[in-house]
């Protein structure tokens, strides 16, 4: 019974290719991050030109997305690691 009981407790290892990903997705959020620097700063000098301002705002979201997805599976990556 006690070996019942440690095997539902232990965690699972990272496997080789979620070790990979874990290993290259804080590089992935930096990359993120600062594509969208970039893009507030161009909606900033954007203007009056709302056909780009519309869409740099779909670029931003897209980015936004996209961060908050990797955060979330470095998270769960990052708890299974250690």
């Amino acid at each position: 019974k006690k070996s019942i009981d440690k095997t539902k407790t232990e965690t699972k290892k990272l496997s080789f290719n979620e070790q990979r990903e874990f290993d290259t997705i804080e590089d992935e959020i930096n990359s993120l991050e600062e594509e969208k620097e970039s893009l507030n700063s161009q909606l900033l000098g954007a203007g009056d030109n709302y056909e780009l301002l519309t869409n740099l705002g779909d670029q931003l979201k897209l980015i936004e997305s996209n961060i908050e997805e990797k955060e979330m599976r470095w998270l769960e990556l990052s708890e299974r690691a250690t």
